[in-house]
């Protein structure tokens, strides 16, 4: 089920909504479970001329803008994966466990238009493909949508692994070009569009002991990648998960990379890499941004302002507040040195894994900020 709302904003904003999914690791895939509890997003606006986030204010009202978005059957995780175009109008929505019987979990995503304050559908489900084997493609378990809403980018993490990208032609959602594939590696658990949808980032976690990141460019219809792999680091221990999380600034020009089991700090603190496209050369931009402690897991969700110099990273175990509380922190680049803005954001209270999501405004001065474990007005998580 998805919820949408509208926002009238004069400060600190908290909203609580019901229904959140989570993501667990089992056997080298990404698995998908729906967890009854509530999902706390809060919105901060970080004032840059000081070095403090600014916090005043509480939110006025929210509205629901239309009527639930529901999944099709039980069991779909409908909602795994959203996004939604620059001017909120067109929404993307990833059901990952679509589908059933041998061929269960192909997955499939839906994208909706307000229409008049109703989401209607925009053509046909989009939805995953199915093997011989009985694998399962887990097609949605991330989507990216275009500024505009026309394009979208649909990660399939199961299998191979692999990306198709869609665009609406006349109500019909119309592959451009081949499939981009994966190699085994959770290819496809992460996503992101340039704002025009002709730059698209693609994170492969589970690639050797490191993870990578590749992005690919469309020309002509055929989807080249820009430069080379960006892999990881080499972990004794573990796999980096380098590319559990990405996100392109609007131009495609800059990435930002996450890797939650990175041990830089301490084991497992995690870290972030943002990376610019020189001549066709990945660049890194200043040092890596390390997690604070051992299992923050910082780099669990990243996001990017349009022009990549602001990035908020989530880490989602860090114990600042209490027992995998979470937090986020946001930087930006300050002639070449990611300087923290502000303090930590931390979660309210332990178990909150605050930072599961990120998401910054387009100018960098506010983020949104899911807790997948906050217990909110029910008292429980369960």
């Amino acid at each position: 089920m998805i919820y949408v709302f509208q926002f009238f904003l004069t400060g600190l904003l908290l909203l609580l909504s019901p229904g959140v999914t989570a993501r667990l690791r089992l056997d080298s895939r990404i698995v998908f479970g729906k967890l009854n509890i509530i999902f706390l997003i809060a919105v901060f606006f970080a004032t840059f001329t000081i070095p403090a986030v600014a916090v005043a204010n509480e939110i006025v009202d929210w509205t629901q803008i239309g009527a639930d978005i529901d999944g099709e059957a039980e069991g779909d995780s409908s909602g795994y994966s959203v996004s939604l175009s620059a001017d909120g109008s067109t929404v993307a929505i990833g059901a990952p466990r679509n589908g059933g019987g041998i061929y269960a979990h192909i997955g499939h995503v839906r994208v909706y238009e307000n229409i008049s304050g109703t989401w209607i559908q925009i053509g046909a489900d989009i939805d995953g493909q199915t093997y011989f084997e009985g694998y399962s493609e887990y097609f949605g378990a991330s989507v990216s949508l275009s500024a505009d809403g026309s394009i979208v980018a649909i990660g399939a993490s199961g299998h191979i692994g692999r990306v198709r990208v869609y665009e609406n032609i006349s109500g019909i959602w119309t592959q451009i070009g081949a499939d981009i594939d994966g190699e085994r590696n959770a290819f496809g658990v992460s996503v992101s569009l340039s704002a025009d949808g002709s730059i698209v980032a693609i994170g492969a976690p589970h690639d050797s002991s490191t993870g990578h990141m590749q992005v690919y460019e469309n020309i002509s219809g055929t989807w080249t990648q820009v430069g080379a792999d960006i892999d990881g680091e080499w972990e004794f221990d573990a796999a980096d998960e380098f590319g559990l999380s990405v996100s392109l600034s609007a131009n495609g020009s800059i990435v930002a990379i996450g890797a939650p089991y990175n041990n830089g700090t301490d084991v497992w603190a995690g870290h972030v890499w943002i990376c610019e496209n020189i001549n066709g050369t990945w660049t890194q931009i200043g040092a890596d941004i390390d997690g604070e402690a051992l299992a923050d897991f910082s780099g669990f969700s990243v996001s990017l302002s349009a022009d990549g110099s602001t990035v908020a990273i989530g880490a989602v175990q860090n114990n600042g507040n209490g027992s995998h509380a979470g937090h986020v922190r946001v930087y930006k680049n300050i002639n070449g040195t990611w300087t923290q803005i502000g303090t930590d954001i931390d979660g309210e209270t332990g178990n909150d894994y605050f930072g599961n999501s990120v998401s910054l405004s387009a100018d960098g001065s506010r983020v949104a900020i899911g807790a997948e474990g906050n217990n909110g007005a029910e008292g429980n998580n369960n």
